[in-house]
């Protein structure tokens, strides 16, 4: 008996050990999926278990295509949407939750919008109660173009006992651009705390660069890419290391279907090396996902599921079929669409049509058929169609080694608790006063641009010290001081002239 008392014990620990690791070493604010259809209540995904738990919602909201929901630090969920409205964790409309302009795509309401992609969730870094909610809106539709407006609204979780409040709603980010349809996504930034969010114009080279930081979001204008990217339906990911971005736009037969893959630089957010791969399939059905090692990446339509292998010389040519529908119906046919990474390292992905069942990817880092991918194998407690959950990468850390790594975050991305430091004035001119805490020793302060070059240093004393600025020219810096063994604090300075 004691034998089986010490392995029992034995057994405890080590249990418990792993999911302490599991804890470290990982952000959980994808741990949990709600994906409903409504009128059945709906499907909850919780990934702190091995296989998922899944269990059923009395969730009413209809998440038509739209989906996107988050999670505190530990795992556990907070709200989710359908880009029409927010429901709290105990699926109840949120305290002024309603009315999220979706325009045109959001006359529908409270069905939320046709189009993936188009609403995303992510923390305000260094505020653990704030979230912002980043969607789209479509309000006129011509032949070829799209008139768009870029929105955010802010909700405190910790308002309403938890359940959160709406503190700000359908704030304008930016308006009067022809966008790309939906394809919301988000990378950290090489300093493993700020995102980058890229947008696309319509049917150009032309894309649309935003800094999410402490201080909210920022535009920071415009730059181009090789060649035009003509927009349809579809997906945009980066892969989980964050040094790719790829777009799929599905432009129907005659057309054909657009994958464009770029590098993507965390440091400044910018896409170069553009690769373009044409192909022929079916239309308007059909999304990406990576590998959890970034070295696959995989491509649904209706009929098919594609397989492209990144450490080829030739992408286009690495090209291998690992599904083929095969025609199940259940009652209607479950054929492939949207694919979504998740927390145990398999790829999810749900059916063109209403269904309790998905395909899944159970080895997506295998290379051709020996990815193991199962036809409707997975099954639900609840009716799906057309959903899967929008989330970024958070375990993606600082890029170390970058000019970038300033912060000394860890992959979590969400240490809190640095000093405070005072900088003014802010903007400047000639000069700032940085005001250093009493029993600091000795700080080194550095000044970057947002691409990481350093434009100045200074060794900084105890109590106010003086920063000069002669010769740095108008724009938007990062400070950062340190002492000899710690990132003390951080910020952002404007320059003017």
């Amino acid at each position: 008996m004691r034998g089986r008392g010490a392995s029992l014990s034995l057994l405890l620990f080590c249990c418990l050990s792993l999911s302490i690791a599991r804890l470290e070493a990982q952000s959980l604010r994808d741990n949990e999926w709600i994906i409903s259809t409504g009128n059945e209540g709906g499907t909850k995904f919780d990934f702190s278990t091995d296989p998922v738990n899944l269990t059923h919602t009395n969730s009413n909201m209809l998440q038509f295509s739209a989906n996107a929901s988050i999670c505190d630090t530990l795992g556990n969920l907070l709200f989710y949407t359908n880009g029409a409205y927010l429901a709290s964790a105990n699926h109840s409309l949120m305290w002024n939750g309603s009315g999220l302009d979706l325009g045109l795509l959001g006359s529908s309401a409270p069905e939320g919008s046709n189009m993936p992609q188009i609403v995303m969730i992510l923390p305000l870094p260094g505020k653990p109660n704030i979230y912002y909610v980043f969607y789209k809106a479509l309000f006129e539709l011509f032949p070829d173009e799209l008139s768009s407006k870029f929105y955010y609204s802010k909700v405190d979780i910790s308002k309403n006992q938890g359940n959160g409040l709406v503190v700000e709603k359908n704030q304008v980010i930016l308006e009067g651009e022809y966008l790309d349809w939906g394809k919301i996504t988000a990378c950290r930034h090489a300093n493993g705390r700020d995102w980058w969010i890229l947008l696309g114009k319509a049917d150009s080279n032309t894309f649309l660069r935003f800094l999410f930081d402490v201080d909210g979001i920022h535009n920071l204008g415009e730059f181009e890419v090789d060649s035009k990217i003509r927009h349809g339906l579809g997906q945009a990911v980066y892969s989980p290391n964050g040094n790719k971005y790829v777009l799929l736009n599905l432009l129907g037969y005659e057309l054909g279907n657009d994958i464009d893959i770029f590098d993507f630089d965390r440091c400044n957010g910018f896409l170069q090396n553009q690769i373009k791969i044409n192909y022929q399939d079916s239309a308007y059905s059909g999304g990406l996902a990576f590998s959890p090692n970034s070295r696959f990446l995989y491509v649904s339509s209706m009929s098919y599921v594609y397989q492209y292998d990144f450490q080829s010389a030739n992408i286009s040519s690495s090209k291998e079929i690992v599904a083929v529908y095969d025609g199940f119906q259940n009652p209607l046919k479950t054929t492939f669409h949207l694919p979504q990474l998740a927390p145990d390292g398999k790829i999810y992905i749900c059916s063109g049509n209403s269904t309790n069942l998905l395909h899944v990817i159970n080895s997506p880092n295998e290379k051709g058929l020996t990815c193991d991918l199962q036809q409707h194998s997975f099954e639900l407690p609840a009716q799906t169609a057309f959903s899967m959950p929008n989330f970024p990468n958070f375990n993606l850390g600082a890029l170390e080694g970058s000019p970038c790594d300033t912060l000394g975050v860890s992959a979590v991305g969400e240490v809190e608790g640095r000093i405070t430091l005072k900088l003014a004035p802010n903007p400047a001119k000639d000069f700032v006063e940085l005001e250093m805490p009493s029993e600091l020793i000795e700080g080194f302060f550095t000044l970057r641009t947002t691409t990481g070059q350093v434009v100045h240093t200074q060794r900084l004393t105890p109590g106010w010290s003086v920063v000069g600025l002669e010769g740095i020219a108008p724009g938007l810096y990062f400070w950062e001081v340190k002492d000899d063994k710690r990132v003390l604090g951080t910020g952002k300075l404007i320059v003017v002239e």
